[in-house]
């Protein structure tokens, strides 16, 4: 599921950096390619939840974002996309992805 999530991440940046640097107009599109992934991941995080109350609260946040994503979408608002995207889904992908991975550890 890392992989997954990175894949996404890497996605989302590159769909908020053409916005909001180079005015890209196919947001919604690029968004909507990453449906399959996102359903993908999302059914993973949910065989993997419990019962218990975080769970609980992990899995109306994400149902939350999903929502967030169809309203995007019905409205054609790219507004709302790239804030469910880069405020919402990217919440969830933290969850897969080790922030720390990557940087040098010089303790010996």
């Amino acid at each position: 599921m890392e992989a997954l999530a990175r894949k996404l991440c890497d996605a989302i940046n590159r769909i908020c950096i053409e916005y909001y640097y180079f005015k890209a107009e196919n947001t919604m599109d690029k968004a909507l390619a990453l449906r399959g992934d996102i359903e993908e991941l999302v059914k993973g995080l949910f065989a993997v939840l419990g019962d218990d109350s975080e769970s609980e609260e992990l899995r109306a946040y994400t149902i939350g974002v999903l929502n967030d994503y169809i309203e995007a979408v019905k409205q054609s608002d790219e507004v709302l996309m790239l804030d469910t995207l880069d405020y919402g889904l990217r919440d969830i992908l933290m969850l897969y992805i080790d922030e720390e991975e990557g940087t040098e550890n010089n303790e010996q």
